[in-house]
């Protein structure tokens, strides 16, 4: 025996209200697209004219240039570029990922809480039909390696970045002074 699907009467109407609402703006939508795709002659009714693009005030008069007029004629740009100051962030995250892998190497109670963050969130944690996770000595083993992986990787990575923005800072230090 099936089953029937029965709608009340009243939601009938409010269904067939909002589809005929939604089938109007899809209409109106691909009007206007494919008004955009004709030819400027056809597209355009006849009561409707092309208005003309407003002009940009200007005030050549007066001595002070205007906002408007200081953006126009070039953007921001800050006097110094302050790299002294991006590479100390960076240095702070240096020192960040020191002080994780010093805490991993002499807190075995840190290193235990890093070690089962990354055993969590592994794949084989998810638990079957038979609600059993799957970790094997294999998904431990490998919890352990990114848990060692993502401190070396980051140490490296911010110790690049260090590296490199005080080769540009002397650059730019250099470049100041000549």
């Amino acid at each position: 025996m099936r089953k029937q699907f029965i709608i009340n009467v009243s939601i009938g109407l409010l269904v067939l209200e909002v589809q005929d609402r939604i089938l109007e703006f899809l209409v109106a939508i691909c009007e206007s697209i494919i008004s955009g795709a004709l030819p400027a002659e056809s597209a355009k009714s006849v009561d409707q004219k092309e208005q003309p693009k407003p002009a940009i005030p200007s005030d050549k008069a007066d001595s002070y240039l205007s906002t408007l007029e200081l953006a126009r004629e070039r953007p921001y740009l800050p006097p110094r570029m302050d790299v002294g100051r991006l590479r100390s962030i960076a240095e702070s995250y240096l020192n960040g990922w020191k002080n994780h892998a010093w805490e991993m190497r002499e807190n075995p109670a840190y290193f235990q809480r890093v070690y089962l963050d990354w055993a969590d969130h592994a794949y084989e944690q998810v638990v079957d039909v038979y609600e059993k996770s799957q970790m094997t000595e294999a998904a431990w083993n490998r919890a352990a390696l990114f848990a060692c992986y993502e401190i070396t990787a980051q140490y490296f990575t911010w110790n690049l970045i260090t590296q490199l923005l005080r080769k540009v800072e002397r650059f730019y230090n250099d470049s100041e002074c000549a």
